[in-house]
Protein backbone atom coordinates (compact mmCIF):
# COMPACT_ATOMS: atom_id res chain seq x y z
CA UNK A 1 0.00 0.00 0.00
CA UNK A 2 1.28 3.57 -0.73
CA UNK A 3 1.05 6.26 1.31
CA UNK A 4 -0.61 9.72 0.59
CA UNK A 5 3.11 11.01 1.43
CA UNK A 6 4.95 8.49 -1.00
CA UNK A 7 2.06 9.39 -3.50
CA UNK A 8 2.66 13.63 -3.60
CA UNK A 9 6.48 12.74 -3.56
CA UNK A 10 6.29 11.09 -7.00
CA UNK A 11 4.47 14.41 -8.05
CA UNK A 12 7.08 16.72 -10.69
CA UNK A 13 8.32 19.56 -8.24
CA UNK A 14 6.69 22.12 -8.04
CA UNK A 15 4.08 20.65 -6.99
CA UNK A 16 0.35 22.49 -6.41
CA UNK A 17 -0.58 21.02 -2.93
CA UNK A 18 -4.19 23.09 -2.62
CA UNK A 19 -5.95 25.88 -3.99
CA UNK A 20 -8.25 26.93 -2.59
CA UNK A 21 -10.64 30.08 -3.16
CA UNK A 22 -12.05 32.11 0.45
CA UNK A 23 -15.61 33.45 0.40
CA UNK A 24 -15.78 37.13 -1.43
CA UNK A 25 -17.08 37.96 -4.88
CA UNK A 26 -17.46 34.87 -6.91
CA UNK A 27 -15.68 36.60 -10.59
CA UNK A 28 -12.74 38.71 -9.08
CA UNK A 29 -11.88 37.41 -5.73
CA UNK A 30 -8.76 36.76 -4.01
CA UNK A 31 -7.38 32.76 -4.17
CA UNK A 32 -4.70 30.98 -2.04
CA UNK A 33 -2.05 28.74 -3.51
CA UNK A 34 -0.70 26.18 -1.81
CA UNK A 35 2.82 24.71 -3.62
CA UNK A 36 5.71 22.41 -2.64
CA UNK A 37 8.75 22.54 -4.19
CA UNK A 38 11.86 19.82 -3.71
CA UNK A 39 15.52 21.70 -2.79
CA UNK A 40 16.95 23.67 -5.67
CA UNK A 41 13.84 23.66 -7.91
CA UNK A 42 12.20 26.77 -9.62
CA UNK A 43 8.87 26.64 -7.02
CA UNK A 44 6.93 30.05 -9.19
CA UNK A 45 8.37 30.88 -12.41
CA UNK A 46 9.24 34.42 -13.53
CA UNK A 47 6.19 35.78 -13.85
CA UNK A 48 3.65 39.26 -14.20
CA UNK A 49 0.02 39.34 -13.08
CA UNK A 50 -2.29 42.37 -13.44
CA UNK A 51 -3.13 42.03 -9.51
CA UNK A 52 -1.07 42.43 -6.65
CA UNK A 53 0.45 38.90 -5.01
CA UNK A 54 1.54 38.02 -1.23
CA UNK A 55 4.33 34.97 -1.02
CA UNK A 56 4.78 33.50 2.58
CA UNK A 57 7.13 30.74 2.77
CA UNK A 58 5.50 28.07 5.54
CA UNK A 59 8.77 25.99 5.68
CA UNK A 60 12.48 25.96 4.17
CA UNK A 61 13.56 28.83 1.67
CA UNK A 62 13.11 30.38 -1.61
CA UNK A 63 15.73 32.81 -3.34
CA UNK A 64 14.02 35.70 -5.27
CA UNK A 65 16.90 37.25 -7.51
CA UNK A 66 19.05 37.46 -4.47
CA UNK A 67 17.45 37.53 -2.17
CA UNK A 68 16.41 35.02 0.28
CA UNK A 69 12.93 34.43 2.09
CA UNK A 70 12.57 32.20 4.94
CA UNK A 71 9.46 31.00 7.11
CA UNK A 72 8.14 34.04 8.62
CA UNK A 73 8.84 36.53 5.76
CA UNK A 74 6.50 38.05 3.32
CA UNK A 75 7.01 39.17 -0.10
CA UNK A 76 4.49 41.65 -1.46
CA UNK A 77 4.50 41.88 -5.34
CA UNK A 78 2.94 44.84 -7.29
CA UNK A 79 0.45 44.30 -10.17
CA UNK A 80 1.73 44.65 -13.56
CA UNK A 81 5.75 44.04 -12.42
CA UNK A 82 7.84 41.10 -13.77
CA UNK A 83 9.16 39.06 -10.85
CA UNK A 84 11.84 36.75 -10.08
CA UNK A 85 11.83 33.68 -10.32
CA UNK A 86 11.09 31.40 -6.46
CA UNK A 87 13.58 29.26 -6.16
CA UNK A 88 13.66 26.03 -3.55
CA UNK A 89 16.33 26.33 -1.13
CA UNK A 90 18.71 23.66 0.46
CA UNK A 91 15.59 22.32 2.22
CA UNK A 92 13.19 22.37 -0.21
CA UNK A 93 10.78 25.19 0.37
CA UNK A 94 6.86 25.17 1.22
CA UNK A 95 4.81 28.38 0.22
CA UNK A 96 1.30 30.38 0.04
CA UNK A 97 1.09 32.80 -2.47
CA UNK A 98 -2.09 35.21 -2.38
CA UNK A 99 -3.14 36.25 -5.32
CA UNK A 100 -5.66 39.05 -4.78
CA UNK A 101 -7.90 38.57 -8.02
CA UNK A 102 -8.28 35.46 -9.79
CA UNK A 103 -9.33 36.96 -13.08
CA UNK A 104 -6.09 38.50 -13.46
CA UNK A 105 -4.81 35.14 -12.51
CA UNK A 106 -6.68 33.24 -15.08
CA UNK A 107 -5.32 35.82 -17.38
CA UNK A 108 -1.81 35.79 -16.67
CA UNK A 109 -2.11 31.53 -16.89
CA UNK A 110 -3.88 32.10 -20.25
CA UNK A 111 -1.17 34.81 -21.80
CA UNK A 112 1.27 32.96 -20.61
CA UNK A 113 3.03 34.90 -18.08
CA UNK A 114 2.47 32.07 -15.47
CA UNK A 115 4.21 29.31 -16.97
CA UNK A 116 6.06 26.08 -16.83
CA UNK A 117 4.93 23.08 -14.71
CA UNK A 118 3.02 26.06 -12.49
CA UNK A 119 1.04 27.20 -14.99
CA UNK A 120 0.34 23.84 -15.89
CA UNK A 121 -0.54 23.08 -12.85
CA UNK A 122 -3.02 25.64 -11.76
CA UNK A 123 -5.00 26.38 -15.52
CA UNK A 124 -7.02 22.79 -14.73
CA UNK A 125 -7.34 23.87 -11.16
CA UNK A 126 -8.61 27.03 -11.17
CA UNK A 127 -10.80 26.34 -14.20
CA UNK A 128 -12.23 23.50 -12.05
CA UNK A 129 -12.20 25.70 -8.87
CA UNK A 130 -13.98 28.89 -11.11
CA UNK A 131 -16.99 26.33 -12.49
CA UNK A 132 -17.93 25.75 -8.82
CA UNK A 133 -18.46 28.86 -8.00
CA UNK A 134 -21.70 30.87 -7.70
CA UNK A 135 -22.14 32.99 -10.53
CA UNK A 136 -22.82 36.63 -8.73
CA UNK A 137 -26.15 37.87 -9.10
CA UNK A 138 -27.35 34.10 -9.75
CA UNK A 139 -30.25 32.91 -7.42
CA UNK A 140 -28.97 29.84 -4.90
Amino acid sequence: MTSLEELVGALQTPRVVWVMVPAGEPTRGPVLVFLDGAPGSEVVPARSIGTEAIVAPVSGSVDAAGDTLAQGDVRVEEADVEHPPLVAGADGAQLVVIVADRSALRTALDDGTVAGPLGAALSPVLAELQAQLPMAGSAT
